[in-house]
């Protein structure tokens, strides 16, 4: 077993199938695919454990094989943003990864989780010597920057309010966005929060009233959606 913390090489044979369900590599052919097998490397995250901290150098391109990551900017005082919860097949670092430049964010695993991690060396190669990789690349680039239009239009558009439905409908349904994937575990209040771009008891007062409303129920911590249509209105 390896060390935590350490990343470590990975047999195509382990990776090989995991790749081509994911949206950057389904579409490549059996060559690239061995190519990209080859120079994976995997993390290995214990729950809460640290993947990589803000402004420090990128490892590679980094794909959620197994868990979650939690994607966040933290200001000066120590308030988080949600930037993205990455579930398997999920990539981050990717903007970093193509351009050699530091991590943006932070990076932590939520449960236990691996990462693979395809090292910037062999990103650069790829990119020069493969087309097809690199038409690939652009296509997700862009589909990240549909991810941050979007954070960005609800962070500054949309009220607390709409934006705390929208994120227990995304963690509700499997859907694109920030709260996307968590549904299989508990959001306690602090996380909805930190997505949200709010405080903790804001998120309260927003939760007990949505419950009023009727479109939540909350049992011990645990909120359950009962009117998914409902929260839809709200946005």
């Amino acid at each position: 077993m390896p060390a935590a913390g350490k990343a470590t090489a990975q047999t195509q044979q382990a990776v090989g199938p995991f790749l081509e369900r994911i949206g950057l590599f389904a579409e490549f052919p059996p060559d690239l695919q061995q190519r990209l097998c080859a120079a994976m490397l995997r993390r290995d995250l214990a729950a809460g454990e640290i993947f990589a901290v803000e402004g420090e150098p990128c490892p590679g391109l980094c794909i959620v094989e197994t868990g979650l990551v939690k994607i966040f900017k933290t200001s000066a005082s120590g308030r988080e943003q949600v930037l993205l919860i990455a579930r398997p097949g999920q990539s981050f670092a990717d903007a970093a990864a193509f351009t050699g430049g530091p991590m943006p964010a932070g990076a932590m695993a939520i449960e236990p989780s691996s990462v693979l991690i395809l090292p910037c060396a062999a990103v650069d190669r790829l990119l020069d010597e493969d087309c097809r990789f690199a038409r690939a690349a652009i296509r997700h680039l862009s589909r990240q920057l549909q991810h941050v239009v979007q954070l960005v239009e609800d962070l500054s558009f949309r009220r607390v309010h709409a934006r705390v439905a929208k994120i227990l409908l995304q963690s509700h349904c499997p859907q694109d966005g920030i709260g996307a994937g968590v549904g299989r575990r508990p959001l306690t209040q602090r996380e909805i929060a930190e997505m949200a771009g709010t405080a903790r008891e804001v998120v309260s007062r927003t939760l007990a009233a949505l419950e009023d409303e009727g479109l939540i129920r909350i049992d011990h911590g645990q909120i359950e959606v009962l009117d998914p249509s409902g929260l839809a209105s709200l946005l």
